[in-house]
């Protein structure tokens, strides 16, 4: 699982469930993850997606309703879902009751399947489910792998914010910018420093950026504040660039952190440093939520500088 919720939601009359989307996109944000709905609607588009194993498992859960005008029952979909080996939770919901659904799910021996009534509290309901199935699968090595996947994601923004900022300089300006670059990287190296120079020089600035074997997390990240002091971002503002960059390092901090969790009895946890001092975070579903809410804000951030 990475930050984003993936949701397939097969409806044949998708405008008449906006506001639900709505509240169900809110809710996965207020849980620390970005929701990505894709709508099927026509007996093409359902069949094209039952027809793509490979496409099926990237989704989180499935919402499906029961009467499709235009298409198979709903548990015909089902079916085929779980005939591709995809345990996915899925949501039927229906207009007309459940009663017919719970009939259905028993006789077909449906597992993984969630009942609703689409006049009743649908969206609500989904939520609940949502929620149920994050605290499932949440563990200390899922939230490794998301802050991995998250400062991947936002070393590949910082550079592109980097090399957005070289680009629209004057070409004295982009050499001054090379200048600090390879000074920095090399300034590093206690060993080869000049040969690392000699092969720096060599490189276009876009290859140093996006090269982990030079230019790691930490180092995008100082280049980030260093650039800033020198030819500063239009926006956002001086100070919230500033304020960024600290959140990013101890975002960065708190990723490499997770590779060495501790525990004390059966609370796993961590030791950052937070102004100079040593504090303990204990890892719990809210801590795990706020960090993800914390992930997702600095993202958005930094598309802002990328773009």
């Amino acid at each position: 699982m990475n930050l984003n919720y993936e949701i397939a939601w097969v409806d044949d009359q998708p405008e008449n469930l906006t506001n639900i989307a709505r509240v169900i996109e809110d809710g996965i944000k207020a849980i620390g993850f970005r929701p990505r709905i894709k709508k099927y609607k026509t007996a093409a588009q359902i069949a094209d997606l039952l027809a793509k194993t490979e496409s099926l498992n990237s989704f989180d859960i499935f919402l499906v309703d029961w009467n499709l005008l235009k298409s198979q029952k709903g548990d015909e979909i089902i079916t085929k879902i779980r005939d591709g080996g995809l345990f996915t939770d899925i949501v039927f919901y229906s207009s007309s009751g459940i009663n017919e659904l719970r009939e259905v799910v028993h006789q077909k021996k449906l597992e993984g399947v969630f009942l609703a009534d689409r006049r009743d509290e649908l969206a609500d309901r989904i939520l609940a489910i949502i929620r149920s199935n994050v605290k499932k699968v949440m563990s200390v090595s899922n939230m490794r792998g998301i802050s991995a996947a998250c400062i991947a994601e936002i070393d590949h923004l910082i550079s592109s914010a980097l090399l957005a900022l070289h680009d629209s300089r004057s070409n004295e300006e982009k050499i001054l910018l090379s200048t600090m670059l390879i000074k920095n990287l090399k300034d590093k190296k206690s060993t080869h420093a000049d040969k690392l120079t000699t092969k720096l020089n060599q490189l276009k600035i876009s290859d140093i950026l996006k090269d982990t074997r030079y230019c790691g997390s930490a180092d995008l990240n100082n280049n980030l504040s260093m650039w800033h002091e020198k030819f500063p971002f239009t926006t956002p503002p001086h100070d919230s660039i500033l304020e960024l960059v600290q959140e990013l390092r101890q975002l960065l901090e708190i990723r490499n952190k997770l590779a060495h969790v501790r525990l004390d009895g059966e609370t796993p946890f961590i030791e950052l440093t937070i102004e100079n001092k040593p504090t303990r975070l204990e890892i719990t579903n809210d801590w795990s939520q706020k960090l993800r809410i914390r992930f997702i804000a600095a993202i958005e951030k930094l598309e802002g500088l990328a773009h």
